[in-house]
């Protein structure tokens, strides 16, 4: 490949220690379409309805034709969200003394040649234009080259997924790191979203206590109770946060030093209040 021949005669001639790293193409994006004469001066736009798949013969990885406008190696390298795909060939044949140019961000050479334990791949782009797609992303080109991955603070649950990115998560699910085991994915009628099947949530009394998501006043069971019993509020709709504020009312006080069952663990946001699961604690689910 072009990408990998650049880097082997850039080693050679200057091979201070580097770790190398051997760069395998699964796929062949080929963009087409409206070219873009101010050469980078505005973002590539992808049509996403145009998008095909095709097999070529004498090629054995699949061939992505991406039609769009604005079309040009810089407009693609300004649209690019992830360092390890932030290069591109751009093939011009009205130029016959240089039909192939590389073109790289230098955020792709900072990856390969770092370190190989501080390769990590990253957004390139500010959080605020990124979401779900990126994260998706970025996570299967970590889990495709075995590499650290972080996602600098994208919200995977921002923006919409394609069927492509489902199936990313999908062959991900083999992976020990993946990121998806939080999160569940929801299929709609054009596209699909990402939902965070769980939230860690501290007791707004205690601080230290994990709260039960769907408790009125958003704390742990002792607390809870305590503050229906002293303050004389309206019972929780949690069952089990009423059976002890009633049992402390039973036994004529609060006994604080019962332990409530709500250690380290994770708040279950799928069931309702009222459902069987959502009202069993004491079992380190952190309910």
């Amino acid at each position: 490949m072009i990408v990998q021949r650049a880097i082997t005669e850039i080693l050679e001639a200057n091979n201070d220690g580097y770790e190398n790293v051997n760069l395998m193409a699964n796929d062949i994006d080929v963009y087409h379409g409206t070219w873009n004469n101010e050469d980078g001066r505005e973002l590539l736009n992808v049509l996403m309805s145009e998008i095909s798949y095709v097999d070529v013969d004498g090629i054995d990885i699949p061939v992505n034709t991406v039609k769009c406008k604005n079309l040009s190696a810089k407009a693609f390298l300004s649209s690019n969200d992830v360092n390890v795909t932030a290069c591109c060939l751009d093939v011009n044949y009205n130029n016959p003394d240089d039909v192939i140019t590389m073109h790289v961000s230098p955020h792709f050479w900072q990856f390969i040649f770092s370190p190989r334990a501080e390769r990590v791949v990253r957004p390139v782009k500010a959080i605020s234009v990124l979401g779900a797609r990126t994260a998706v992303r970025i996570a299967y080109k970590a889990f495709q080259m075995s590499q650290n991955y972080h996602w600098n603070g994208i919200d995977p649950c921002s923006g919409t997924l394609a069927k492509s990115h489902k199936e990313k998560i999908d062959s991900m699910s083999v992976w020990e790191n993946t990121p998806f085991i939080d999160f569940k994915v929801l299929s709609k009628r054009t596209h699909f979203l990402l939902e965070r099947k769980n939230k860690k949530l501290s007791c707004t009394q205690c601080g230290t206590g994990r709260a039960n998501i769907h408790c009125a006043y958003k704390m742990c069971v002792k607390c809870c109770a305590v503050h229906v019993v002293r303050g004389n509020n309206e019972a929780c709709n949690i069952a089990t946060h009423k059976k002890r504020a009633s049992e402390n009312i039973a036994n004529d006080g609060i006994d604080d030093n019962v332990d409530d069952g709500e250690g380290e663990g994770r708040v279950n946001e799928d069931e309702g209040p009222g459902n069987n699961a959502a009202d069993v604690e004491g079992e380190g689910q952190g309910l």
